[in-house]
C-alpha cells in the first residue's frame, strides 16, 4: 500500500523566492519506507517523528510513502505522520490517500 500525502493550499500558492525562476513548481518526493506501521511496541512512534520532521525539513507539495503496511497500523501511522505536519505547520493543508493493496507477486 502506498500513502499519499499532499499539502494542499501549497499547490495554489505562488512560487516562493527561491523558486521565482519556475513559478507553479510542484516538488514531489517519493520515499520507500519498508514495512511503515504505528503500534504501541516497539520505535514506531519514534519512526513516525523522524519521518514526519524530515518530510518537514524536504518541504514537498506532495510526498508518497511507500511500503506502507496494509490494515490498521499502516493507516495509523499516516494519520499521525498527517497530523505532526499539519501541527508544525499550524495549519490543516496535509491530507492523505491510501492506495489499494498491492501485491507485485500475484498473477493477473
Amino acid at each position: 500500500m502506498a500513502a499519499l500525502l499532499t499539502r494542499i493550499t501549497s499547490l495554489l500558492r505562488p512560487a516562493e523566492e527561491d523558486d521565482a525562476t519556475q513559478p507553479g513548481k510542484i516538488k514531489i518526493v517519493q520515499w520507500n519506507q519498508k514495512d511503515l506501521t504505528r503500534s504501541d511496541k516497539g520505535d514506531s512512534k519514534e519512526r513516525i517523528d523522524k519521518v514526519s520532521r524530515t518530510i518537514r525539513d524536504m518541504a514537498p507539495d506532495v510526498c508518497v510513502l511507500e511500503e506502507v503496511v496494509s490494515g490498521g497500523g499502516g493507516e495509523r501511522a499516516v494519520k499521525e505522520i498527517v497530523a505532526k505536519l499539519n501541527e508544525y505547520a499550524k495549519s490543516d493543508d496535509w491530507r492523505y490517500a491510501l492506495s489499494n493493496l498491492v501485491d507485485p507477486m500475484k498473477t493477473r
